[in-house]
């Protein structure tokens, strides 16, 4: 909060020195999620300007970006239409100077905005003219825009957290499922659901005290469990249940749809159509059902990548050799997805150096077909983006490569901002067409 207040300090005092410029934010708190409308009114036709935002992260480390604009005919600048002459992106974007701040040269790329859903980011735009910093405003995202009731799910034959609007009403719900970083990575995309009039439930299936410390040989049952648990939930519509997997979530997302037909609407972001092997050391399947392991890929280095000195791994390229390797016995490794029961919506980006997405999703679309799939299904992909696909409007400064720093994610920071800011309206339409 002092550090709203600070910069709001700041603005209010730079306002008083414009004169006829406008600097107009819209509305001025947002959730991560959601477009603010930033423009500029005003100005002298073709009149130049630039425009600095700024914002510190829970680290205090100082994030920064700046645009160079040109008036239109009308002495107006509208960033959701105005591509910047010069300066951290391009391209017409209204949340590019959020996307795209970034730190000093020199910092390792790998470092991401730090932030945390109990705490406002304040973001700080001035308005240059001339070299006088003459107008400012103050855009903050905050994590907990909606109001909305949650409960701690610990005894249950799953663990998990549950998310709704804070009415008595009944609604959709949506099982969320993070990758293979594990854990409570889910949260905040179910956090974003339920402020969109869904309820929904964040759940870990390894990674968290009480369930397996790897992935490896998942049970679908527990998937099944949680899906037993939300149809008895009293505020929940039992036939309308659907599910949104990122990355390994979207391979168990698609197989879970698959086995169980009261899954309604399939959302895999970076999905995979085959079953691999555990992210761990025991050479085993990720998934497994009633007991016995899923057929899986083997996991299998190229022999023939070498990875370059000072080069980041990619690791994508195992995935491609094994595919390759398998030849026609891949087809006893895919996920019979033609059962599921309900429209598949799937998000790839082409240059994804984590697995193949974009192949692995066109495996989907293709198997959908060839069984002439009764439901919806569509494929958005992505030219330049990688496996960062994100559903927030934060900095992208970090999607690759990974948080360590090891191994590339692939894409470029444009085309993951892009994919990202074009790609989460459409989930969000989807699940609304589908399951209200």
């Amino acid at each position: 909060m002092k550090k709203i207040l600070l910069l709001l300090g700041l603005c209010l005092n730079l306002s008083c020195q414009g004169q006829n410029q406008k600097l107009e934010i819209s509305p001025s708190i947002i959730a991560p999620d959601e477009v603010a409308s930033i423009k500029i009114n005003g100005l002298k036709p073709g009149q130049k300007v630039i425009l600095r935002s700024e914002a510190e992260d829970l680290n205090r480390r100082k994030w920064t970006a700046i645009a160079e604009f040109h008036a239109d005919k009308q002495g107006m600048i509208d960033l959701s239409e105005k591509a910047p002459h010069s300066g951290s992106y391009k391209g017409a974007n209204p949340m590019g100077l959020v996307q795209f701040l970034s730190l000093p040269d020199g910092e390792a790329p790998q470092i991401r905005f730090a932030s945390d859903a109990e705490q406002k980011i304040a973001i700080g735009f001035f308005l240059d003219i001339d070299g006088q910093a003459i107008e400012s405003g103050l855009l903050t995202i905050d994590f907990q825009k909606s109001s909305l009731q949650n409960e701690l799910i610990e005894n249950e034959p799953f663990k998990g957290r549950l998310f709704l609007p804070d009415d008595d009403k009944k609604y959709p719900a949506i099982i969320v499922l993070s990758g293979s970083d594990g854990g409570w990575g889910s949260v905040h995309n179910a956090r974003l659901l339920a402020s969109k009039g869904f309820i929904a439930l964040a759940l870990p299936y390894f990674g968290v005290d009480g369930l397996p410390q790897s992935l490896d040989q998942i049970s679908v049952n527990y998937f099944q469990s949680a899906i037993d648990w939300l149809e008895k939930h009293d505020r929940i519509i039992k036939d309308k249940i659907g599910i949104l997997g990122k990355s390994k979530g979207g391979e168990a997302a698609l197989l879970l749809a698959s086995y169980d037909a009261r899954i309604k609407a399939v959302v895999g972001n970076g999905a995979s159509g085959l079953i691999w092997g555990c992210v761990c050391s025991n050479g085993t399947s990720s998934w497994s059902y009633n007991g016995s392991p899923l057929p899986y890929i083997k996991s299998e280095s190229d022999p023939n990548y070498q990875r370059g000195e000072g080069e980041l791994l990619n690791i994508g390229i195992n995935y491609k050799y094994r595919i390759k390797k398998a030849g026609q016995a891949i087809k006893k490794y895919e996920i019979p997805v033609e059962k599921i029961n309900g429209p598949v919506l799937l998000i790839s980006g082409k240059k994804d150096d984590i697995w193949p997405s974009f192949q692995l999703s066109e495996m989907v679309m293709n198997r959908l077909a060839q069984n002439q799939f009764p439901h919806e299904f569509q494929h958005l992909s992505y030219e330049n983006a990688g496996h960062s696909i994100s559903s927030t409007f934060l900095p992208v400064r970090g999607t690759n490569p990974n948080f360590r720093g090891t191994l590339t994610l692939g894409g470029t920071l444009e085309g993951n901002a892009e994919a990202s800011r074009d790609s989460w309206p459409k989930v969000l339409a989807f699940f609304e067409r589908h399951l209200k």
